[in-house]
């Protein structure tokens, strides 16, 4: 069996062998490892809304996704500062016959979020980009939560029938910046 999940070694430092690469979530970040099924919930809540046979397809969908991690730069529910974060998860992708690339899985991505009852908007293009050295494919998005955007950053990494997903939420700048102290972190294993 393939070992895509990675390992922590220590208490900060993550090592995926199978996509070749490390990544350190630094310390006054706030970090979740493993899969978290409240995210999932909340999720399958969040984008689902009201349709009940939507909640049940994505509910299945995200149980096939292992959450390698799940950090914020400050706890949940820290009042007064938008709270950037960033969420790692790997998955099987074998089942999926029409994806060949990171940037397919990006492509359905979009398709799939496209069809809950948020308005997502895409950026037009998909582009190859490099953190620390190792190759991902990466798509922006936004969504308007009430009188705020949302801004998301999909890196995907594929390899054999797997790919590895880190999604970034920011609101600011700033978040932006905030952001960069973790993913600056990822090098190539």
């Amino acid at each position: 069996e393939l070992d895509i999940r990675g390992k922590w070694v220590g208490e900060r430092k993550y090592i995926n062998e199978y996509f070749g690469f490390v990544i350190e979530v630094p310390v006054e970040w706030h970090l979740k490892k493993g899969d978290n099924d409240d995210l999932k919930k909340t999720a399958t809540e969040f984008l689902g809304g009201d349709d009940e046979n939507l909640k049940a397809l994505l509910k299945s969908a995200i149980e096939k996704t292992y959450t390698v991690f799940q950090a914020s730069r400050h706890p949940p529910g820290t009042p007064g500062k938008t709270n950037p974060s960033v969420v790692m998860s790997a998955e099987n992708i074998g089942h999926f016959q029409g994806i060949k690339s990171a940037k397919d899985y990006l492509l359905l991505l979009e398709d799939n979020l496209k069809l809950t009852n948020k308005k997502f908007s895409f950026a037009p293009e998909v582009n190859k980009v490099e953190l620390g050295g190792v190759e991902f494919w990466m798509r922006n998005a936004s969504i308007t939560i009430g009188v705020i955007d949302v801004h998301q950053k999909y890196y995907a990494r594929i390899k054999g029938n797997c790919t590895l997903v880190i999604g970034v939420t920011t609101i600011s700048e700033d978040d932006e910046n905030t952001v960069s102290e973790l993913t600056r972190t990822i090098r190539i294993n």
